[in-house]
């Protein structure tokens, strides 16, 4: 690709995916931070007064909490908190270009039992249950398995508008007999979805390890004795030496070096 006339003569998508990837100010920066609980409860007052903050079980409960740094500005006059459950792989791309509608296409990964659109809940354990553990990196002092959870604030009026324009937005119906659940969102406008928070779950405990790591330090706990295990060495050890001792050469030569000591001292 060191010819210039090879690069021209790319059609422009490649040449804009190229852009994308080689050259790091072309594409949108998105700066997260962490959060304790009591904050991300204030923010979520600030996006949807009067909501309750998610009240999570204690198996479920999100190791580490991240607030995107800049997040864009809201413009919406009816917004509405919701959860969006997905994949850890699926997580830069959405980063960086957003939520996408993806019904009926090859990146679809669940159904859409409701009809096409970006699927969101005002409940964060419905999304959960669409997020999917990934396997995390070697030695990761967060866990072996992740998932992640997106907050995000969503714009009813921009559904609303989508609806009475003929799109798909939160109260599709595939039949007479099958509407959106209240507590399902279905939006078709990538617009009318903002992202706020990334939640992340761990099978480890989070908090402690992941201040750790930011200070440099790694979390490993202490290693388990396993009694059971240390008695049978110990058995194993003495029928060993009571066999050795039992060998006549052996006392022979045992009781050699006893007078020798008793000589010498």
């Amino acid at each position: 690709m060191r010819d210039p006339a090879s690069l021209q003569a790319l059609p422009q998508p490649s040449i804009a995916l190229l852009a994308w990837l080689l050259l790091p100010e072309t594409r949108k920066q998105l700066l997260f931070h962490s959060i304790p609980p009591s904050t991300f409860a204030k923010q979520l007052q600030q996006v949807q007064p009067g909501i309750l903050p998610p009240h999570f079980e204690a198996n479920q409960a999100p190791s580490a909490i991240f607030a995107l740094d800049r997040p864009s500005s809201s413009t919406a006059r009816r917004p509405v908190v919701a959860y969006h459950g997905t994949a850890m792989e699926n997580l830069h791309s959405i980063l960086n270009t957003g939520l996408i509608n993806a019904s009926g296409t090859r990146l679809q990964r669940t159904g859409a039992a409701f009809g096409d659109g970006i699927y969101l809940s005002t409940r964060h354990s419905v999304a959960y249950s669409f997020s999917r553990p990934s396997d995390s990196w070697k030695k990761s002092a967060l866990g072996t398995r992740m998932r992640c959870l997106l907050v995000c604030e969503v714009d009813m009026d921009k559904i609303d508008e989508a609806s009475a324009a003929g799109l798909q937005g939160s109260q599709s119906k595939v039949d007479s007999s099958s509407d959106v659940p209240d507590d399902y969102l279905l939006v078709s406008r990538t617009d009318a979805i903002r992202l706020l928070h990334v939640l992340l779950f761990c099978d480890a405990p989070p908090l402690a390890a992941l201040q750790e790591v930011q200070h440099g330090r790694v979390h490993r706990p202490a290693a388990k004795i396993n009694w059971c295990t240390v008695l049978v060495s110990l058995y194993a050890l003495g029928m060993l030496l009571s066999g050795i001792l039992a060998n006549k050469s052996v006392q022979l030569q045992l009781k050699y070096l006893w007078r020798r000591w008793q000589q010498s001292s």
